[in-house]
C-alpha cells in the first residue's frame, strides 16, 4: 500500500478552511477548492515510488488488475476529488465521450497549449461524475420544463423577469432553454444583480405572511454530466433548475461544504 501525497487546487471559489480541517492542518488563508487523488497528468498523486502515473505505467496489470487494463487501457480510469466550495461554482458543460475526443484532437491539431486559458479540452475523456456528500449541501442539476419554469418566474411578480418568461413561452423546449440561458449569461451584470435582488426579496417572509415559502417543484430530469451518450451537452448548474438536497447525517447544515466527487479520468 502506498501513501499518497495529493495536489490541492487553489481555485478562487474554494473554501479556506474545509480541506485543512479535514486533513487536520492549519489553514493557509488561501482558497483550497479541490484535492485530487489519482493519476491525472495535470496533477498526479505522488508516492514513495514516484508519481501515480509512473507507478501505473511501470506495471499496469499489477497495479490495476488485468480486467481493468483490458477494459480501460493501462491507466487509472477515474479521478477522486475532495471538493470544498466557499462560493458558487462556475457554470459547467461536460461533453460526452465522442465530443471530448473530437474536441481534444482539434485543439491538439491547432497547437493550443493544454494549460492555455482558452483551452476547452484538457484531455480526451468525457466527465461522467458520481458525488458523495460529506456534509449537507444543495445542488442544482438539469433544467425544469420551460413552461413550468416560466410559471415559477412569473409568479415572483418581478417586471425585469418578464422577458425571460416570454422567451420560455415563445420557443420549443430545447430552443427555449438555449435562448433564455443565453439571455441570462449575456445580460448586463448590474441589471441582473437588481433582478436577482428583487426576486429574492419576494421569497422572504414578512410580518404579515410568516409562512411564505419558495415554490420548488422537483424535476426528475437527470443532469447530462452523469451520462456519456447525450447528443447535446447541457449545463449542470443554472436557474431555473431542479434542486437536490443530500445529507449524510450532519447534525446541522454547514457551508462551505466538502464533497467527494469521482469523475472518469
Amino acid at each position: 500500500m502506498d501513501r499518497l501525497d495529493n495536489t490541492i487546487r487553489p481555485y478562487a471559489w474554494g473554501s479556506t478552511t474545509a480541506i485543512p480541517r479535514l486533513l487536520g492542518a492549519e489553514p493557509s488563508g488561501e482558497p483550497q477548492a479541490e484535492m485530487w487523488m489519482g493519476a491525472h497528468p495535470g496533477a498526479p498523486s505522488r508516492t514513495a515510488r514516484g508519481t501515480l502515473v509512473e507507478v501505473v505505467e511501470a506495471a499496469p496489470e499489477r497495479e490495476l488488475g488485468e480486467k481493468a487494463v483490458a477494459k480501460f487501457g493501462p491507466r487509472l480510469p477515474f479521478l477522486l476529488k475532495i471538493l470544498a466550495a466557499g462560493a458558487p461554482l462556475s457554470l459547467q458543460v461536460h461533453p460526452n465521450l465522442e465530443q471530448a475526443k473530437e474536441g481534444y484532437a482539434d485543439e491538439e491539431r491547432r497547437g493550443i497549449p493544454v494549460d492555455a486559458p482558452n483551452r476547452n479540452y484538457k484531455d480526451a475523456n468525457h466527465k461522467p461524475e458520481l458525488i458523495c456528500a460529506l456534509t449537507e449541501f444543495d445542488g442544482l442539476c438539469g433544467f425544469r420544463d420551460p413552461l413550468e419554469a416560466a410559471e415559477l418566474l412569473a409568479g415572483l411578480g418581478v417586471d425585469s423577469l418578464k422577458p425571460y418568461v416570454d422567451l420560455l413561452h415563445a420557443h420549443p423546449e430545447e430552443a427555449a432553454l438555449r435562448e433564455v440561458l443565453t439571455a441570462i449569461l449575456t445580460a448586463d451584470p448590474e441589471e441582473m444583480r437588481h433582478t436577482v435582488t428583487a426576486a429574492a426579496a419576494t421569497t422572504r417572509p414578512t410580518p404579515t405572511s410568516p409562512t411564505t415559502t419558495r415554490a420548488t417543484p422537483v424535476s426528475s430530469r437527470p443532469c447530462s454530466s452523469t451520462t456519456s451518450d447525450s447528443s447535446r451537452a447541457r449545463p449542470c448548474s443554472s436557474a431555473p433548475a431542479s434542486r437536490t438536497r443530500t445529507s449524510t447525517g450532519s447534525a446541522s447544515r454547514s457551508w462551505p461544504t466538502p464533497t467527494t466527487s469521482c469523475a472518469a479520468a
